[in-house]
């Protein structure tokens, strides 16, 4: 049997990510490499539910690398190469399904024992379909005008490599290609040099579906605004213009809708099954028995030794999952939330409630740090000062915060880094960032390494 892996950099994909796995499971892959690169949305949290049914390692990516794609290939390649007879490096918009044989392990049998170190597999491009808004549905069934044979993105590849190579070298820049000790061809034995061949592309036995565009919406609020992590530039209306191309509708992938839907159905809603949100009004709620991007028990451990912490405030604790952590290590903890529905299945007590839209909560003694995971957001700007209060009786400040566009429930100040530095340097802390990107680079698949910071209170 062909063991066959994925390397994947993921991106806010969770409207799509259940499909994608499920859709290239069908096909014959088995393991998963997901690496999540400034995810701000719940695709970790579907991922986490998936893993039930899917072989799937999720990592997350520190956001201030420079090449953060070329990084997870090499990363995942050089840690899981040796597990997988092929991994294919893809998109979280690209399918890759075999064009005749029933199964990817049945296409690749007759390329194992050819001289190479790896296939080149050609895109084929599809457009908007003319949506609007993106349509409810599978991707794979909503968009099936693609651009005409011939036209010339589809001359682009993506690498499928043989596993356990003793050489593994990366293109500069290129996440498309990469240099391995015997080469890259394509499905004709053609060698291929870069990541845009000179070939015309052919699908007789493989095939990648590109969805470049999606609908105009999500073009323009989401594609748009995002910086690619491959160092591309970011999609303007030059790339709409060149890539919504819907001149062919085409058939490939209607042999594999109704299976992917048996698969998706006995899944089940993985996302909704296993996360429950507590909603609380204005005081934002929480996730019922914990919410997993909060839980970072590596980066605790080492807060508590760094910085040698005795005491805790929890601010914003929910359930208490970080609070009872603290407390089960012997550290002093503090904790406070602004719902009281949390005190039906919280796993911590006591928690003081405090509301701070109706005002400050100061504690009555200094603490050594201050963690806040995931609260920020949801305060409005005008009651900051009422939450700095708490944070201004620690030494230690230790913090995430939601990203603009990362939308949820009652957020309503989603700012940059730059924004939390300025407003918490106005209440006497000093913004460290390399303690920032320390714990940032310990890749916890958490909220931390997407937003985390670390304040130092230099009026104590």
């Amino acid at each position: 049997m062909i063991k066959l892996g994925i390397t994947s950099i993921q991106h806010n994909r969770a409207p799509w990510i259940k499909e994608w796995v499920a859709f290239h499971s069908l096909v014959g892959f088995k393991k998963f490499y997901v690496y999540l690169h400034k995810c701000a949305d719940t695709t970790q949290k579907i991922l986490t539910g998936l893993k039930k049914n899917f072989d799937i390692e999720i990592f997350t990516v520190d956001q201030n690398l420079e090449a953060p794609q070329l990084w997870c290939y090499q990363d995942s390649y050089i840690k899981h190469g040796d597990k997988v007879d092929w991994m294919a490096f893809i998109d979280s918009d690209e399918f890759l399904f075999p064009t005749s044989a029933d199964s990817m392990e049945h296409a690749l049998k007759e390329f194992s024992d050819k001289k190479l170190s790896a296939l080149g597999v050609y895109w084929s491009c599809f457009g908007s379909n003319g949506f609007i808004k993106e349509p409810p549905g599978l991707m794979i069934q909503n968009y099936k005008y693609r651009a005409a044979d011939g036209y010339h993105n589809n001359r682009h590849i993506k690498s499928l490599v043989k596993g356990g190579l003793r050489e593994f070298f990366l293109a500069p820049d290129n996440p498309h290609f990469f240099q391995t000790p015997l080469g890259t061809y394509d499905e004709n034995l053609r060698p291929i040099t870069k990541g845009w061949t000179d070939y015309e592309p052919t699908y007789n036995k493989f095939r990648i579906n590109h969805y470049a565009t999606q609908s105009r919406s999500f073009f323009v609020n989401v594609k748009s605004k995002f910086i690619m992590p491959d160092g591309a530039a970011t999609p303007d209306e030059s790339f709409w213009e060149e890539h919504d191309r819907n001149e062919v509708f085409d058939h490939s992938m209607d042999k594999f809708i109704e299976p992917l839907k048996d698969i998706l159905s006995l899944i089940g809603d993985t996302d909704t099954q296993m996360i429950k949100i507590i909603d609380d009004g204005h005081l934002g709620g929480y996730v019922e028995g914990g919410d997993e991007g909060t839980y970072t028990p590596r980066l605790w451990d080492t807060l508590i030794a760094d910085y040698d912490i005795k005491s805790v405030v929890d601010i914003g604790c929910g359930e208490g999952h970080a609070s009872k952590y603290f407390a089960d290590k012997g550290i002093e903890v503090l904790a406070i939330d602004g719902s009281k529905k949390v005190l039906a299945t919280a796993v911590y007590q006591p928690i003081i409630i405090h509301d701070y839209y109706q005002g400050a909560y100061i504690p009555d003694r200094v603490y050594d740090l201050s963690w806040c995971c995931e609260f920020l957001e949801h305060i409005d700007e005008e009651y900051i000062p009422n939450f700095m209060a708490t944070f201004k009786k620690s030494k230690i400040a230790a913090v995430t915060h939601a990203l603009p566009g990362q939308e949820g429930y009652h957020h309503v100040n989603e700012r940059d880094d730059a924004y939390w530095i300025e407003q918490f340097k106005k209440y006497g802390f000093e913004y460290s960032k390399a303690d920032s990107l320390k714990y940032r680079s310990l890749n916890e698949a958490t909220y931390f390494p997407i937003s985390g910071m670390i304040f130092l209170n230099k009026e104590l």
